[in-house]
Parts: C-alpha cells; sequence; structure tokens
C-alpha cells in the first residue's frame, strides 16, 4: 500500500494497481490500515465518512462500500474483514512504505532509509481529502502525526549512524528531516557532530549562522547555551580530531566544556584609544596652522 503520495493499492506478487474505484472505499482501507489491524466499529466508520448523512442512510453507504472492498484478497483470504459490529484489515497480507521506513529505520540500514524517503512524497493519503468533515479531521490529524513519527524515526537512525561513521547518508539524513524541522536545535547539533566528522568545518560555521537566523527571525531566540557550546568546542581547535572520541558527544549532543574564549581588548579601551588619537591629529594641524606664515 502506498501511503506517502496518492493513495494506491497493488497485488503483493504482480504489483497491479487493485485500488478500489470508490474514493470512500479506498478511505475505509487508509483508516483500518492505520490502526495495524485493531478492528474499527461499523458506527464508527459511518460517522466518518458519512457524518452529514442520517444514521440508517449512513450504514447503508458503508454497506456499499464494503461490497465494493469484497473482491480485494489474497491466497483467497479477504483483505477487509468485516464482522457483526467491526470491521478489521488482515495486517499480515498488507504492506505499505510507512512500514518499510519504519524497519529501515529501526534496523539502522541508514542507506536504505534516505532512498526511501528521498523517493517519498511529502503528503500523506494523497487523494482522499474532501470526502467528509469528519475524515479531513482525521486525516489532518493523522498527517501531522506521521510527520512527527518519521522525524523522530529519522532522528534516532542519524545518532545511530553517526555512532557508525557513516557520516555522508547522516548528512543527507539531516538534511531531509530539516524540510520538516528547520529550527530544531537537537537536529543541528546532531547535523554539526557530522560536519565536523567529516572534516568540513565551514558547513559547520553555515549550519550554525543558519539556525542563528532561523531562531531569530521565527521566534525571536537566540541558539541554547549547549547548542553554542557545542559550536564553540567544534570550531575553536585549528586541527580536526580523530572521530573515536565523537561517540561520547553523540548520547547528549552538546553537554561540551566551552571552548577558551579570544582574548579581546575591552571596548572602552579600545574607544579611549581612538579618541586620543583624534585630539593628538587636532592639536597637531592647529599647531600647524599657527606656526603657517601669513
Amino acid at each position: 500500500m502506498r501511503c506517502w503520495g496518492q493513495f494506491a493499492l497493488f497485488h503483493r506478487g504482480e504489483r497491479e494497481d487493485c485500488s478500489p474505484r470508490g474514493r470512500k472505499a479506498r478511505a475505509i482501507i487508509a483508516y483500518l490500515a492505520s490502526h495495524n489491524g485493531a478492528g474499527t466499529s461499523r458506527e464508527r466508520l459511518a460517522g466518518l465518512l458519512w457524518s452529514e448523512r442520517g444514521d440508517r442512510q449512513a450504514r447503508a453507504s458503508l454497506r456499499q462500500s464494503l461490497f465494493e472492498l469484497r473482491t480485494l484478497a489474497c491466497d483467497g483470504r479477504p483483505l477487509v474483514v468485516p464482522h457483526r459490529d467491526h470491521i478489521q484489515v488482515d495486517a499480515d497480507l498488507l504492506t505499505s512504505d510507512i512500514a518499510s521506513i519504519e524497519q529501515a529505520a529501526r534496523t539502522g540500514r541508514i542507506a536504505d532509509l534516505t532512498d526511501l524517503l528521498a523517493k517519498r512524497d511529502d503528503r500523506l493519503f494523497d487523494g482522499l481529502d474532501n470526502l467528509d468533515p469528519a475524515f479531513d479531521e482525521w486525516l489532518a490529524t493523522e498527517r501531522a502525526k506521521q510527520h512527527d513519527r518519521i522525524a523522530h524515526l529519522a532522528m534516532e537512525a542519524a545518532r545511530d549512524g553517526l555512532n557508525r561513521r557513516a557520516n555522508g547518508h547522516v548528512r543527507t539524513l539531516i538534511s531531509w528531516i530539516e524540510r520538516l524541522d528547520n529550527s530544531s536545535e537537537t537536529l543541528a547539533r546532531l547535523g554539526m557532530l557530522a560536519d565536523h566528522a567529516d572534516g568540513d568545518l565551514g558547513a559547520v560555521h553555515h549550519r550554525f549562522q543558519r539556525l542563528c537566523t532561523i531562531l531569530q527571525n521565527d521566534l525571536q531566540i537566540e541558539p541554547s547555551q549547549e547548542t553554542r557550546r557545542l559550536y564553540q568546542s567544534l570550531t575553536a581547535a585549528t586541527d580536526l580530531p580523530s572521530p573515536d572520541p565523537r561517540a561520547r558527544h553523540i548520547s547528549q549532543l552538546g553537554d561540551l566544556p566551552a571552548a577558551t574564549p579570544i582574548a579581546r581588548p575591552p571596548r572602552r579601551i579600545g574607544w579611549l584609544i581612538l579618541l586620543v588619537g583624534i585630539v593628538a591629529i587636532l592639536t597637531a594641524l592647529a599647531l600647524w596652522l599657527r606656526a603657517k606664515p601669513a
């Protein structure tokens, strides 16, 4: 089942599109599949897709959509299993792009994960909007939930990948996560560690400055002390450290000693020196004008 992008259902063996013709029949599968095979009451489905109709008419419309779904089967087992009071899908017969992404993230296959995410469309269950106000409300909530879930899984995979020194894949993965949340300081710290591990100090500077700009423009705040400490630590040394010590930073992403600041003269002394210089120039000019013959 393709969930990200245009909703579609394919036969597992033949890759043949076997999506139901009716959009509400498709919506039933999408809703049931999102519950991982758990049963949903007929009353809930009727209220979700025919909320503006009477109870009897809504139940009749649900029966009609279920009748359309009866032909979906694999090895003689129906995909949608109707019971007296509830409906469910046979989860053993159904795989999805959501499940593939989760499996790649949980098993540490970061290269496969970055490839799956690159092919993934940004919109969940596209083509199922405007079926019913109640279903639209559920769909908006489900989209937000799945976006948060996939970002969390990708973040955990990036942490693990950095531990295993898969720096290139980690940086690609972080760039993808930033499309969902570019103001995350945890993500920025992880990105700076990956940039530093790849020997790209320019990217460390760029990532930190970009975060500062985003936080200031969007939230009117500055980066946290943890983020600034990490940035100072990574950019203080002129020689890049061996990647071996990085593992101790990854679990906390920021609990690092602050770098020694570069000594600069106090601002007041600087202004005083400038003022004395100006006075000396004016005095010399006055003496020259006085000594100049008329």
